[in-house]
């Protein structure tokens, strides 16, 4: 069909050319904005492009990130960040990175200039200064909002995406997620946003005695996370709020000291991440089990504790379980995040103890397939 039977007789030809291909250019740029993740995200030290074809990695170790070709295991380069980076996150557009530098106080913003292969390039465009101890970053899944957690603040940022622009920090220090007691440092780290951008999940790091608990035993303590309520079109903080929090109790572990005959219990502690499938949150941690007889493979635990209803308004703690057996426990718990495929096929988890990128299959039982030093 002519142009000239969809626009009419004595239409100026010429110039609807043009308005079609200015037309045309706003919609690819419009499309290009509208790119978003179709499933929950959340903060981790490793991420994965959307279309699978990078993987980067932070280097606190010489303040930098790799980034890697997964199909056969090459690092394509190394880009220079702030001082000890902790977290990547990538814009679902696969225009830019994030990288929070918990030495520096800042985040690291990297523009993609070019994703493939063989011409990969990229270029540092800006620090934001966001916090003391920026441990966390991620990307709401629209792609319009980026948080990140500053664990020696208290406070969580909250960056325009578009404009790259800080909107303003939320305190949870002073809020409820730090009661009943106010004057403890919260230390914010995990981060985790819903699929449909209401709600972002924090958790604190280590645990605090519970009430009616103390100090030095397995029961004594409890984990927390935090919830807030969120609306990403807004440009004022107040569009940001600490709503509810969700306390982790202590667990059986499944394992007796010799000669005892009771099974030892250890509450969740040194929450590093939490990660959102469907209407459930994963937490790894480092279970702590203090009461004595001390012996170190029963005083620590790999422990993934679960939150239930993470979409709605009441999330509950559905309690843990040790994914570790006891001959990888002593190693397992050096895993302090990890980071799976939306679809399955394979799960990447950085260990810091042996400085590796291991991946693993998300088949059951799982195993690791493959290692690659960072």
């Amino acid at each position: 069909m002519k142009l000239t039977q969809i626009l009419g007789r004595g239409a100026n030809v010429s110039s609807c050319r043009g308005l079609l291909a200015g037309a045309f250019v706003v919609s690819l740029l419009q499309t290009a904005q509208a790119q978003t993740y179709s499933w929950p995200t959340y903060s981790s030290p490793i991420a994965i492009s959307r279309n699978d074809k990078l993987i980067w990695n932070v280097n606190p170790g010489d303040n930098s990130v790799s980034v890697i070709r997964p199909d056969n295991n090459t690092r394509i380069t190394k880009i220079a960040v702030g001082t000890e980076p902790q977290s990547i996150a990538l814009t679902p557009d696969g225009l830019y990175a994030y990288v929070a530098n918990a030495g520096s106080g800042t985040v690291t913003i990297i523009l993609i200039n070019d994703s493939a292969w063989g011409t990969f390039s990229a270029t540092v465009i800006t620090n934001l200064t966001t916090g003391a101890e920026p441990w966390n970053v991620v990307v709401s899944p629209d792609g319009s909002r980026v948080f990140v957690a500053n664990s020696g603040q208290d406070s969580i940022t909250v960056i325009n995406a578009t404009t790259r622009t800080i909107i303003g920090h939320v305190d949870l220090r002073n809020s409820l997620a730090n009661d009943p007691d106010r004057n403890r440092q919260f230390q914010p780290r995990g981060l985790a946003v819903t699929l449909d951008n209401t709600k972002l999940y924090v958790s604190r790091f280590l645990s605090f005695t519970k009430a009616g608990g103390r100090q030095g035993d397995d029961v004594g303590k409890e984990g927390l996370v935090t919830v807030l309520d969120i609306n990403t079109a807004s440009t004022s903080i107040s569009g940001y709020n600490v709503a509810r929090v969700v306390r982790l109790a202590p667990q059986i572990t499944g394992f007796k000291f010799p000669g005892l005959t009771n099974d030892t219990s250890a509450f969740p502690n040194q929450l590093q991440s939490i990660v959102i499938r469907g209407n459930h949150a994963y937490l790894p941690n480092i279970a702590a089990s203090p009461t004595g007889p001390l012996r170190f493979n029963l005083d620590t635990h790999a422990f993934l504790n679960q939150v239930g209803s993470v979409n709605t308004t009441t999330p509950t703690d559905l309690g843990g379980h040790q994914p570790a057996s006891r001959r990888t426990r002593s190693g397992a718990w050096q895993s302090e995040a990890f980071l799976c495929q939306p679809l399955g096929g394979r799960l990447h988890h950085p260990e810091r103890r042996r400085q590796c990128l291991c991946r693993v299959g998300c088949e059951r039982p799982a195993r690791e397939i493959e290692r690659r030093r960072r």
